[in-house]
């Protein structure tokens, strides 16, 4: 068996995120299907980490095994997939050993937020209309105490059965493109399911005084909900950048 790696990228709006659900169309599903359809070879396809339903990817690691790596190359897989799934380079692990969500070191999202009405920006970023109460300071008040802990209990979902709730932030930061448009940009070594969502929401309302930091602090040291605990929606959020260790992209063999 060949160990096959995906480089790709997918708008998220008509799916369920990438894991199979049952009686839903997910990522995984659609490639895995368009991948039997091109080699008539029956593959289970791992993902470098579930998002969720809605949520996008621009940069998106996946691997597979394959008995022969001839039988596949990004030109026929992208002219069978939907447009909205794209393949953007194919590789071939000599070793075998390539884990796209184990060996993964980094994970980054950006949340996307527009204060001015804009339907080019409809699937992409949160229409957000209480710009009036966006104070980007407080909201990096929340985001600079955040990167100074790794306990994120707070921030996942009640029914993820998760019991270890450590995640190592290197970036936590909300910036400001122009008058209109704002981007959190978070990264980690991983993420807890809704995690990102629920700390967007939390920061949106602090700003908006909805709590003070104490109680915010509170809360979060003591793993308890977040007041007015708020996911915001799945359609503003992207994955945007997955890093693997050198040694490991360097023995990937372009295909």
């Amino acid at each position: 068996m060949n160990r096959i790696v995906l480089l790709l990228s997918y708008h998220g709006k008509k799916y369920h995120g990438w894991q199979i659900q049952p009686n839903a169309v997910s990522v995984q599903s659609t490639i895995e299907q368009t991948i039997h359809t091109l080699t008539r070879e029956t593959i289970e396809i791992i993902g470098c980490g579930r998002t969720d339903t809605g949520v996008h990817a621009s940069q998106y690691f996946a691997h597979f095994d394959l008995n022969s790596k001839e039988a596949i190359q990004s030109k026929s897989l992208n002219a069978l997939l939907p447009p909205d799934i794209a393949i953007q380079k194919i590789y071939f692990d000599p070793l075998g050993e390539f884990h796209s969500r184990f060996d993964a070191i980094q994970r980054k999202y950006i949340y996307k937020l527009n204060t001015n009405k804009n339907p080019f920006c409809v699937d992409t970023s949160l229409y957000y209309s209480y710009n009036s109460t966006l104070d980007i300071k407080k909201m990096n008040e929340l985001s600079h105490f955040l990167l100074q802990n790794s306990s994120f209990q707070s921030f996942c979902k009640s029914d993820s059965g998760l019991m270890q709730f450590t995640c190592f932030l290197s970036e936590c930061q909300w910036t400001q493109i122009n008058e209109h448009e704002f981007e959190f940009h978070i990264a980690a070594n991983r993420f807890l399911r809704g995690m990102v969502r629920l700390i967007v929401g939390a920061c949106l309302n602090y700003s908006k005084d909805k709590f003070s930091l104490q109680q915010f602090q509170t809360a979060f040291l003591a793993g308890q909900s977040i007041p007015h605990a708020w996911s915001v929606p799945a359609h503003g959020l992207s994955l945007v950048r997955v890093i693997y260790p050198d040694n490991i992209m360097n023995r990937l063999v372009s295909i």
